[in-house]
Parts: C-alpha cells; sequence; structure tokens
C-alpha cells in the first residue's frame, strides 16, 4: 500500500488494490480519473499510514470516515506498439545488423515492447523500443543510416524517397532506436 498525507492534516490514501477487489463502479470512476470510496479496512489501513509516517496508529485523527481514494494507480496491461516493417529487414534485425527504424513526419511511438510485422506475409519479430529520436531528413547521418542496416548515408537516402517519395530535406522524420528481445 502506498500512502501519502499533507501536513495540514488532510489525508490522501493512495493505495494499490487488486482489480478483483474491485466494483464496476469503482473501475468506471478509475478509468475516468475521478476518486471513488471504497470499503478498506479502516484499521489495516491506518495502521500502514502510522508505520509509514513513523507515528503510533492513535495519534492519527480520522476527520472524515469516508475513505476517499484521491490518487489512483491502476496497472494496465501494457500496450505493445506496432509497426509495419517491410519483409527484407526482419533477417538484418535477426542478426542484430539494423538496430533502428526511420518513419516519415513526427510519430508519436512509445519507448517500450514493440512488434514489427509485415503487411506482406507473416512474419513478425518482437523488439524493445529504446529511445525516439526526431530530426529532419536533411539530419540524418552515416551513423543513423548504419545502424538502420544500411552502408551508407545514400544508400539509406535512396530507399527512404523509394518508401516515401514525397519526402524532402526540411521534412521532420522519426527514428526509432531498438534492442531485440
Amino acid at each position: 500500500m502506498k500512502i501519502k498525507y499533507r501536513l495540514d492534516y488532510v489525508i490522501d490514501a493512495v493505495l494499490e488494490l487488486e482489480e478483483d477487489d474491485l466494483t464496476e463502479e469503482a473501475l468506471t470512476a478509475i478509468k475516468n480519473g475521478q476518486p471513488f470510496v471504497t470499503d478498506v479496512d479502516r484499521e489495516e489501513m491506518i495502521n500502514d499510514l502510522a508505520d509509514t509516517i513513523g507515528i503510533k496508529p492513535s495519534e492519527i485523527k480520522i476527520e472524515n470516515e469516508d475513505i476517499r481514494v484521491i490518487e489512483d494507480e491502476i496497472e494496465e496491461e501494457k500496450k505493445v506498439e506496432r509497426i509495419a516493417l517491410a519483409d527484407e529487414f526482419f533477417e538484418l534485425i535477426e542478426k542484430g545488423i539494423k538496430t533502428s527504424t526511420i518513419r516519415y513526419k513526427k510519430r508519436n511511438y512509445q519507448c517500450g515492447d514493440c512488434e514489427f510485422y509485415s503487411d506482406k506475409s507473416d512474419k513478425t519479430t518482437m523488439v524493445k523500443i529504446e529511445n525516439i529520436e526526431y530530426k529532419t531528413f536533411e539530419e540524418l547521418t552515416e551513423k543513423d543510416a548504419i545502424q538502420d542496416g544500411f552502408k551508407s548515408l545514400n544508400e539509406l537516402k535512396s530507399v527512404l524517397k523509394e518508401f516515401y517519395p514525397k519526402v524532402a530535406d526540411k521534412d521532420d522524420i522519426t527514428r526509432v532506436i531498438f534492442s531485440k528481445l
């Protein structure tokens, strides 16, 4: 159980509860970012709070008998990013040669687990996105090309122009840096 408190003697309890312990009403409130009232064992909460802040349970004064969760945290299932990838790049990832991929425009990818998939075959591979970089097409470097599995910057830019014919030097691109899982 995580507890926080304010010095003005109003206590906000932050509880880590299992989803099975919550009513449908509480789950709906949490998902909508609203506080909710729960039937938590009052004595257990007071004892845990006293232990956390280093005082005796008898020194805690509860002014409101409702134990209201002000700040709630739900452990959501990890969202796995999915990114389409041309078939020819899967082998480079498996061999550890390709550790980044580039997309036209700014993309809102998140660091964490990611599945690369082919929309032309059943190929997939799992990676962990380590970093996201935003730059312009003209800012790409030889190092970027090597990380992307190419021998040179010219080769990388040529292939990118095949995928994105309208890309220009000042256009934004997104570099996704990853490691193989």
